[in-house]
């Protein structure tokens, strides 16, 4: 359902899942008769510098919920898993970079898991976590990720960003160390 008229550019995290996501909403974007193309591979976009076996390990010992609270919050040692605020930093830099030599009727995608994509919401929009019942693991209340190919849109002006997903759409002052919101 996305407009025909704009170019649009699709980027992905360096994982292969979302690289074949990508590729998919590009034959879907050009099936409509959009023009776009896939970008580089975004290493921005998620964990670096991180263990992936300590990720595992954290999460099947804490469970979804609690492994992710942890992560936001910052409750994991850095030098094992990148901290949740520094990645949100760190994807805000690398958008902007990327906006500079952005196409003025473009409309760029980014493509990343579902940590990443609520880590985002959190950090960049401020948006709180929805809890749903109860985790089946660990029977603690847990908290609803995105879901499937879920996202939100972000459209850029001088103090704020407005923010749309599913049927929500809020305008959102630029967090305090959003370095780039005087140049988009």
């Amino acid at each position: 359902r996305l407009p025909t008229n704009r170019n649009y550019r699709i980027f992905h995290n360096v994982t292969e899942r979302t690289q074949e996501t990508a590729e998919q909403m590009l034959l879907g974007i050009q099936s409509k008769g959009a023009r776009g193309r896939i970008g580089e591979p975004c290493a921005f976009l998620t964990f670096n510098n991180t263990d992936i076996e300590k990720i595992f390990s954290y999460f099947k010992r804490d469970g979804m919920t609690s492994f992710f609270l942890n992560w936001i919050s910052g409750r994991y040692p850095p030098w094992e898993i990148e901290s949740g605020y520094a990645l949100a930093q760190q994807a805000a830099y690398g958008i902007s970079k990327n906006l500079k030599n952005a196409d003025k009727n473009g409309f760029d995608i980014y493509v990343t898991h579902d940590l990443c994509v609520r880590l985002f919401m959190f950090h960049w929009l401020g948006e709180p976590l929805p809890w749903e019942s109860n985790d089946p693991e660990d029977g603690s209340p847990w908290v609803r990720l995105t879901g499937y190919l879920d996202g939100f849109v972000l459209q850029f002006d001088d103090d704020a960003m407005s923010a749309y997903w599913r049927k929500t759409r809020r305008e959102v002052r630029y967090p305090f160390w959003w370095s780039f919101k005087n140049s988009v």
